[in-house]
């Protein structure tokens, strides 16, 4: 049971700040600073008190103030009423609601992903809009469409995974506007989605396949849960999903949040590349993995029984 709050802090003009263990005495704050936190609290009275103490002692101590009115709420499912009240009375916080988005990302993945992630459609219809007017040769849209357009969903997609219906839509307005719109009607297509996205190399022309990305963008992220295990991200994922075992053995069960099951999709890729380069052995699993390219493991059985 967990409870999300969001709290808008705000400064005052030339507030003077205490001391708080340095020399150099009072600091200035900065006018009109505007600063998003979301704090991840359990509703106990414990966890109630304690955030309400460091928020007093943050006040204190850096010369800003909590917006209380600007402040807003959101509770779990398994919250009950009388819990929702207590701490909302508690926190003198009454605004039970979620802000949609957070740092440019959905803070609510909705039942219907298509309409969660709609916006990013919207994001690249807008700019291609705009240089509709435009005559631009084959170059310059090239490098719109690499450097601005295709940019716009690479932070949405590090993280979730974007529907295939998505990232239809997103071929569709690329290769749309590379071949051009006249009169509302897009013209001819002279070469398949397949011609755009293969490389340089081998006669195409670069564009991203934005599936293929959002996959590749996927197991960076697995990557990087593999080699830093000592990040707050990792931590937690960890004591969520897999205290257990390792990141290899973990499981994504039907009640798994959105983020681990889009990190699911990113580990079949890692999969498919991932070897072990060999040290002294000591965390190689002998059973278990799949050794033999080709050879299902439950064919692949030791001679000797293993220690």
């Amino acid at each position: 049971m967990l409870t999300v709050r969001a709290t808008t802090i705000t400064t005052d003009s030339l507030l003077p700040r205490p001391k708080c263990g340095y020399d150099g005495g009072y600091d200035v704050a900065v006018k009109g600073l505007s600063i998003v936190v979301i704090f991840f609290i359990r509703g106990d009275k414990r966890s109630v008190s304690t955030l309400k103490s460091v928020l007093q002692i943050y006040s204190e101590g850096s010369g800003q103030r909590v917006n209380l009115q600007k402040s807003s709420i959101f509770f779990g499912n398994r919250c009950l009423d009388d819990l929702k009240e207590r701490v909302m009375n508690e926190l003198n916080i009454y605004n039970a609601a979620l802000q949609s988005t957070y740092l440019g990302m959905p803070t609510c993945i909705k039942r219907s992903k298509i309409s969660t992630f709609v916006f990013l459609l919207e994001r690249m219809w807008k700019r291609v809009y705009g240089w509709s007017d435009k005559s631009l040769s084959r170059a310059g849209k090239e490098i719109l469409l690499k450097s601005v357009v295709q940019a716009i969903p690479i932070y949405i997609m590090s993280c979730f995974q974007i529907p295939v219906g998505i990232c239809d839509k997103m071929r569709s307005i690329i290769s749309n506007y590379w071949w051009g719109i006249e009169n509302g009607n897009k013209k001819l297509h002279w070469h398949s989605w397949e011609w755009l996205t293969a490389p340089k190399a081998l006669g195409g022309m670069g564009f991203r396949d934005m599936e293929l990305f959002n996959q590749a963008l996927l197991a960076k992220q697995c990557w990087r849960l593999l080699t830093v295990p000592d990040s707050l991200c990792a931590r937690v994922l960890k004591n969520r999903y897999f205290p257990n075992s390792s990141f290899w053995e973990a499981s994504c069960t039907r009640n798994a949040s959105y983020t681990w099951r889009s990190l699911n999709f990113g580990k079949k890729l890692l999969m498919n590349g991932i070897v072990w380069r060999v040290g002294n052995g000591k965390t190689i699993p002998l059973s278990g993995v799949h050794w033999i390219p080709g050879v299902l493991q439950q064919f692949a059985q030791p001679i000797i029984p293993l220690p």
